[in-house]
């Protein structure tokens, strides 16, 4: 590899810790490279042309935020909130409205649902209060899942008008609202703006690879329906290697023949996140620069790589836009007034706002100080005649650059009331593990019974183990599937012992983080551990073997990690016919101390949890459908199912 063209910091694909990282020159290619202790080295092409990398990666003098939310404990990006450490102000938000879909589309960064009960009004009227706090309003976008599955969509955005905010866009698939012209009326008269259209092809084969179906009639329908009522379209597809790469041109085609009710085309390259699990070749990632090559081939030339401005709000390797005038098949750039300094988010969310508006609502604004005869003329060409070209580079975890996390500008709104950048949200592990959506409460139902672990007993039993195992200030101890490491910090508070704690979960390592930043919990695995040839003088295992798949290596392993006479204490589900843990553990080295059956804290949780659900299976239905991390998932499979506490002490192998 050359040089070494810029230094930075980015995430592990499989664990999500925070790795130094490069950008390097290979000829005339920049290559992102990482590198993981645990889990190995990792590069992805990132940018084609060395010279032209280095003068776009200069960076412009951000517009922090106004009122962040978070302290900056664990650095980026562990305390997205926005932190104070965050170095740009928000210009959109999106609000996902729902997880339902109609499509299920196979690349969805969100991994949306069938089916799931929609976000209450009373919680997004919470979120629209946290935005005016934090330095609203901004620019709202209406996501999801689908937005349009949901009815009162309408009755959201005239909640958010009378609350000060005033530029809404649907970001949609189009399919309810291309056959329901009226639901798309009652949307426009709530004061919607623009659709956000995705649309990645007109070639059905390519639809469908990314899709799951052909939906391209939908999307022509929508857009007449946008047409009759009065909204402007922009269209967006997503692009994905091997699959509509080379049907830009046509895609672009297809806008200047809808316009003026398509006002411009966002383009999308893969990122992959959410249902995509596995590792991209290292050429996967379609570039901006190959992008901008692409379109200046595809249209002939009529526009060209060097018409597009970078980023000047947000990092400027996450973005490229231009204007055209398009008359009688000519193409003429619109040229801005300086495209090398920076423009505020601010200024951004008023750019963006008054671009897909259509024209009435611009002229509201903007004849307070113009003359209206000029403004009439500007208006007409802007309205019938201007397309805009932008795309968005979103960073999944093989090119995460957390430089360029710090300088997001769209941001999402956490079920937890909190601003997240728009790719820290989606990030995913390669196994699909998140690092925000969806985890903030992992395990919820149970935490909020037993008030913070997600097992049965709580930390009772915890307790109950330490005081048979006499732990003593200073013992060394471990917590293998920590969780959110309630048990770790039990331990250290009432004990006085050294407990340290391993999960694979990320989502619960970067809950517990966020609980308590110095917690000594991390993610990792017992290979993890070995390596470091530690040695405790007792390990705690509480609902976690009966989820792990060789028993008796596993307890092998774990016999290795404790000193001589070390302790072991378990907690979890087992069969009250036909248990064989008591036989693993003695052929695995332990001398069994202390087996107490604990099925009435089994039974006391199954009676609250039917009082609130009405049933098991509702409560399955509902609440483990995606978590299947605690003993609650694995109950309900034994026979004649029971729960113990086991102590036992190192003999040897």
């Amino acid at each position: 590899m050359g040089l070494i063209l810029h230094k930075t910091k980015s995430l592990c694909p499989i664990c999500l810790k925070r790795i130094d990282a490069s950008y390097e020159s290979k000829g005339d290619e920049v290559w992102f490279r990482k590198e993981c202790k645990e889990h190995g080295f990792y590069e992805v092409l990132f940018w084609k042309g060395v010279e032209n990398f280095q003068e776009k990666r200069n960076l412009h003098a951000p517009q922090p935020p106004k009122k962040p939310m978070m302290d900056a404990n664990q650095g980026c990006p562990y305390d997205c909130g926005l932190c104070k450490n965050h170095k740009q102000a928000t210009c959109c938000v999106l609000f996902e409205v729902t997880s339902a879909c109609d499509l299920g589309c196979p690349i969805c960064f969100a991994s949306a649902k069938e089916d799931e009960n929609p976000i209450s009004m009373e919680k997004i009227k919470s979120w629209y209060e946290m935005l005016m706090e934090r330095g609203g309003p901004f620019n709202i976008q209406l996501s999801g899942g689908e937005p349009t599955t949901r009815d009162d969509l309408d009755e959201i955005i005239r909640m958010g008008k009378r609350m000060g905010f005033t530029f809404f866009q649907l970001n949609t698939n189009g399919i309810r609202i291309g056959t329901d012209r009226e639901y798309l009326r009652r949307l426009k008269a709530a004061g919607l703006n623009t659709v956000f259209l995705q649309y990645d092809s007109p070639h059905s084969q390519a639809v469908v690879k990314l899709r799951g179906r052909d939906v391209i009639k939908e999307k022509e329908g929508a857009i007449r329906n946008c047409k009759e009522v009065g909204l402007s379209v922009v269209l967006v597809p997503t692009l994905m290697r091997d699959c509509n790469e080379e049907h830009i041109g046509e895609v672009l085609d297809f806008a200047v023949t809808n316009m003026p009710t398509v006002k411009g085309v966002h383009f999308q390259p893969m990122s992959y996140f959410g249902r995509y699990e596995e590792e991209p070749d290292a050429r996967a990632h379609i570039s901006l620069p190959e992008l901008l090559n692409r379109i200046q081939e595809q249209t002939g030339g009529k526009a060209k790589a060097e018409d597009f401005s970078f980023g000047r709000a947000e990092h400027p390797l996450c973005s490229i836009n231009a204007d055209y005038i398009i008359k009688n098949d000519v193409w003429e750039v619109v040229r801005k007034a300086d495209q090398s300094c920076c423009c505020s988010s601010d200024v951004a969310r008023e750019a963006v706002a008054n671009k897909w508006s259509i024209e009435e609502d611009v002229k509201k604004e903007l004849g307070k100080s113009f003359d209206l005869d000029a403004l009439d003329q500007f208006l007409e060409e802007r309205q019938n005649h201007t397309l805009a070209i932008s795309a968005m580079a979103f960073q999944d975890v093989w090119t995460v650059d957390l430089e360029r996390l710090e300088r997001c500008y769209i941001n999402i709104v956490s079920e937890e009331g909190k601003l997240v950048p728009f790719c820290a949200y989606n990030l995913t592990a390669q196994n699909g593990t998140s690092l925000y959506r969806g985890k903030e409460t992992p395990c919820k139902a149970l935490k909020s019974i037993t008030g913070g672990p997600i097992r049965i007993g709580g930390l009772e039993l915890t307790d109950r183990g330490a005081q048979i195992c006499g732990i003593k200030e200073g013992m060394r101890i471990l917590d293998i599937g920590c969780g959110s490491g309630e048990s770790v910090e039990f331990l250290r508070k009432s004990y006085g012992a050294l407990a340290e704690g391993i999960d694979t979960a990320v989502e619960m390592i970067v809950s517990g983080k966020k609980r308590t930043p110095d917690l000594p919990i991390e993610v990792g695995s017992l290979e993890s551990i070995l390596v470091k040839e530690k040695k405790y003088d007792v390990i705690f295992m509480e609902c976690t073997l009966s989820h792990m798949e060789d028993t008796k290596e596993v307890l092998k392993s774990v016999n290795a990690l404790l000193k001589e006479k070390g302790k072991l204490v378990l907690t979890d589900v087992y069969s009250r016919i036909n248990s064989p843990i008591q036989d693993q553990i003695k052929s695995a080295g332990f001398c069994i101390q202390e087996f107490e059956d604990h099925t009435a804290l089994l039974r006391d949780l199954t009676i609250k949890l039917i009082l609130k659900y009405g049933s098991l299976e509702e409560f399955a239905a509902k609440e483990c459908k995606e978590c299947k991390k605690c003993s609650l998932c694995e109950f309900m499979k034994v026979e004649k199912p029971g729960y113990y506490l086991l102590v036992a002490e190192k003999e040897g192998v």
